[in-house]
């Protein structure tokens, strides 16, 4: 069984990437083309009590990842994420954590056309604009440990041995793809 990874947003008001880049190709699957510097700084207004997320999603695209969820996902075999430095700045106190920016590398097309309810991107076109209720043919995608969904690149799908392997991690939130509201990313 495959499940859809998200960040618990509750744990974090908003972040912020301050490090300009020129662009965001983080959902394509592939790797990066792009020179990025070296490390890539984001802010969190955390406030008072802040605890630090193991996950964190600034936007959709760009995943960041604490060592330890880092070491989590190395260890359930999900061995195709480029990692490149980043790191957290909470704004109300100046503390600094060091993270890793994520790229998963990988598009594996899933999605079950006849079971779920989506609009298509345009006609003939694999891509989906949205999606209502989203089944994944899991004959598909047995293969991979962890991948973006190819028909909807915003959402990150990860099999039952990297579930177990995140659930000690704070800040992840998995969910069945059939509970997917179609609009949390």
């Amino acid at each position: 069984m495959h499940h859809l990874l998200f960040a618990d947003r509750s744990l974090y008001p908003s972040v912020v990437l301050r490090t300009p880049i020129r662009t965001l190709s983080w959902v394509t699957g592939a790797p990066l083309r792009e020179q990025l510097p070296p490390t890539l700084v984001f802010e969190v207004e955390g406030g008072k009590g802040f605890a630090w997320p193991d996950f964190v999603r600034p936007a959709a695209n760009i995943p960041l990842v604490s060592p330890r969820m880092r070491q989590a996902l190395g260890q359930a075999g999900a061995s195709n994420v480029d990692y490149h430095p980043a790191e957290l700045v909470e704004v109300t106190s100046g503390a600094r954590r060091p993270y890793a920016a994520g790229n998963v590398l990988g598009l594996v097309s899933a999605m079950d056309r006849e079971r779920s309810t989506f609009e298509p991107f345009e006609e003939g076109s694999p891509l989906v604009s949205s999606i209502e209720r989203l089944v994944l043919d899991e004959a598909r995608c047995a293969a991979a440990r962890i991948f973006r969904l190819a028909e909807f690149d915003l959402l990150v799908v990860v099999d039952d041995a990297v579930a177990r392997a995140l659930a000690g991690v704070t800040g992840v939130a998995l969910m069945a793809p059939e509970e997917w509201d179609g609009f949390r990313t």
